[in-house]
Order: C-alpha cells, then sequence, then structure tokens
C-alpha cells in the first residue's frame, strides 16, 4: 500500500522539488527564477530560505536572483528567512 502525505506535505515536496530542478540543470534556471508557484506567488529563492537551503540561496543569489520579490502576502524572501532561516540566511540576502 503507498504511503500517504497530508496536503501539506505534498505541498511542501512540490516546492522543494521545484528549486532542486533549478539547480540541477541550469537551463531551467532563468525560467526557475521568475516562476512563481500558483497557490502564493513565492519564488524558489523563498522556499530556499524557508528549508534553510543555504547552498541553494548561495546558488540563486550568485547567479543574480532578485531578492525583494514579494509573494501574496507581501513577504520578501528576506522575511522568510528571518521566520524560518537562521542568521546566516539572512545575512546572505542582505
Amino acid at each position: 500500500m503507498a504511503e500517504q502525505f497530508s496536503i501539506s506535505e505534498r505541498v511542501l515536496m512540490k516546492k522543494r522539488l521545484l528549486y532542486l530542478v533549478c539547480l540541477t540543470s541550469p537551463t531551467l534556471l532563468g525560467m526557475c527564477v521568475e516562476l512563481k508557484h500558483a497557490a502564493d506567488d513565492a519564488t524558489v529563492l523563498h522556499y530556499a530560505a524557508r528549508n534553510r537551503e543555504l547552498s541553494c540561496l548561495k546558488y540563486f543569489l550568485k547567479r543574480g536572483v532578485e531578492v525583494d520579490v514579494r509573494d501574496q502576502d507581501v513577504a520578501t524572501q528576506r522575511h522568510w528567512a528571518a521566520r524560518w532561516g537562521t542568521p546566516q540566511h539572512l545575512d546572505l540576502l542582505f
């Protein structure tokens, strides 16, 4: 029998997969940078900050990803890092 995941677990897995795909395929980077999740307007940088993915943050920032993009709640990636990340994550975004 297949394991059942809650809706929130499935959403989180999809979001994480989104930015991991971007990391493994440079040809998709441009699309991923501009892509926003339909449910909340968050970008891959938002999710990297939320999930404490330091290497992902560094990767996208090194490639010039815009930091001041706002989600549907008007929160930037810096807001997400302040709430869910660590001081090191937040420092990267300034």
